[in-house]
């Protein structure tokens, strides 16, 4: 499997560009350095730190089309600063 990793900031309307395609991230991502990694399957963005409330992970499917502005993650896990509690939120 190929896997390639980057470090990119979200644009103004808080996409991620990444294969060819935009990937929404939430408020969360504004403003911030975010690491993406790209595999044959997934679309991987992580904040690089605790932000607005903790550490997030957000995985996409890899859209193999185009130009595609992709909004519905298929998981959001947040790693609540402090406590260190693992839970799935809604959104991106």
């Amino acid at each position: 499997m190929d896997s390639r990793r980057t470090r990119v900031r979200p644009d103004s309307a808080g996409y991620v560009r990444a294969a060819g395609n935009d990937y929404l991230v939430g408020a969360w991502g504004a403003r911030r350095r975010l690491t993406v990694e790209v595999t044959d399957a997934e679309v991987v963005i992580c904040s690089g730190g605790y932000h607005t409330g903790g550490f997030h992970t957000v995985v996409y499917a890899r859209s193999w089309a185009e130009e595609a502005q992709i909004t519905v993650p298929l998981c959001h896990e947040l790693v609540e600063h402090g406590s260190g509690v693992r839970r799935e939120v809604d959104g991106p």
